[in-house]
């Protein structure tokens, strides 16, 4: 899915749990993520010329003489970075006066868990902090649709201004009719557990990945290569024939794809390239199946 790797600068004095947090997220170079840890204010900023991160996490007890200055510090020198402070429990108003002079939101290590980072990582990058009963997925936690169209809006308008590249993809389950006729049973719940992890992991940590329907999914890339939509999708078809291959499966599962490449010097919106996508995965769609992908879809 190219070579852009997402940039993570994290400034830790003394615990290292978030790094070992960050490190769970991005493993290795293939996971779209690349970790770089600096434990005191003078090798933090020049870091921040040397690694120009996509997002710092800053940790207000670097600095325990003034850490709200530092943490000004830090906005004045990368304004444009998505900054997110992190504090302990006993520097929690430190980090509500930081929120109180137009700072982003804060993290309590103390409470701090994997996935509650990883959220709070996608919500800097696409500018915002939503509720997470309203950002994502009850079901799967996946991105809700109506979060996956604010951050999409978000990424086209900031490949406009910097010309990056997108790629769309909308994908719908089949094989679900095989599993259960009621979609709220166990069964079905579990077989879209493992088509979303199998989807999931075919993208980049700094992709987003939606369910925007039943099951129907919303995949957006910044800064993908056009040559890269074939292998995008014999990935995906790949991963999931391997699902279907292994001793024991009770059901085969499978996605019908719809694919579209995007650059600044094309004409159009980013509801013309959602329409552009959705007419592609229709037309792949089973007989008497694309009126329900379209009433899906449509309403993107």
């Amino acid at each position: 899915m190219g070579t852009q790797t997402l940039r993570i600068l994290l400034a830790e004095a003394d615990s290292n749990q978030i790094a070992v947090f960050l490190r769970a997220l991005f493993p290795d170079e293939t996971s779209g993520g690349e970790v770089t840890v600096v434990s005191t204010a003078a090798t933090l900023f020049p870091s921040l010329s040397l690694i120009r991160p996509d997002v710092i996490l800053l940790d207000v007890s670097l600095d325990p003489r003034d850490p709200l200055e530092l943490v000004r510090r830090v906005r004045r020198a990368a304004p444009r970075v998505p900054l997110l402070v992190l504090a302990g429990t006993a520097q929690e108003d430190i980090a509500r006066q930081a929120m109180a002079e137009g700072m982003p939101n804060y993290l309590l290590r103390d409470r701090m868990s994997i996935q509650a980072l990883d959220h709070a990582i996608r919500s800097a990058l696409a500018g915002a902090a939503p509720p997470a009963t309203l950002s994502r997925d009850p079901l799967t936690g996946l991105l809700s649709r109506q979060e996956f169209l604010i951050q999409a809006a978000q990424r086209f308008d900031g490949a406009m201004r910097r010309g990056g590249t997108l790629v769309l993809l909308c994908a719908e389950l089949q094989g679900m009719d095989d599993v259960s006729s009621g979609r709220n049973s166990a069964e079905f719940e579990e077989a879209l557990g493992e088509a979303c992890a199998i989807l999931s992991g075919c993208f980049r940590h700094s992709d987003l990945v939606a369910r925007i329907g039943t099951r129907q999914f919303g995949v957006l890339a910044v800064n993908a290569a056009e040559p890269s939509l074939p292998l995008i999708r014999q990935r995906v078809e790949r991963r999931f024939a391997m699902r279907n291959e292994l001793p024991g499966c009770r059901y085969p599962l499978r996605l019908n794809l719809g694919m579209r490449y995007w650059t600044p010097h094309a004409e159009g919106s980013l509801k013309e390239l959602i329409a552009a996508t959705i007419r592609q995965l229709r037309s792949q769609a089973p007989a008497g199946r694309d009126g329900e992908t379209a009433a899906v879809l449509g309403s993107l």
